[in-house]
């Protein structure tokens, strides 16, 4: 008998020891096992999403998309807070 066969046959015995009453839980194991190995597979099969890329050119060499540069109100403009009463 092969390794495979020998342990295949031991888990089926220690399953068919078990009350009947744990053996849903043992259903629903083997299916998580089953949707786990779906999933890994699937995952490995997915082609990447293809999105259309637009090409404006470079960039200007003075741009900054540095993080205070985003969230930095510039002076003057209707984006700085209101103040009641002015």
């Amino acid at each position: 008998m092969k390794t495979n066969e020998l342990s295949t046959d031991q888990l089926l015995a220690k399953i068919r020891q078990l009350p009947a009453n744990r053996l849903p839980a043992v259903v629903a194991f083997v299916d998580s096992l089953a949707k786990i190995e779906e999933h890994e597979q699937a995952a490995t099969t997915k082609k990447p999403f293809r999105f259309p890329v637009i090409n404006l050119g470079r960039w200007p060499d003075d741009m900054s998309l540095g993080r205070g540069d985003m969230y930095r109100p510039v002076i003057g403009s209707s984006q700085e807070p209101d103040t009641p009463g002015t």
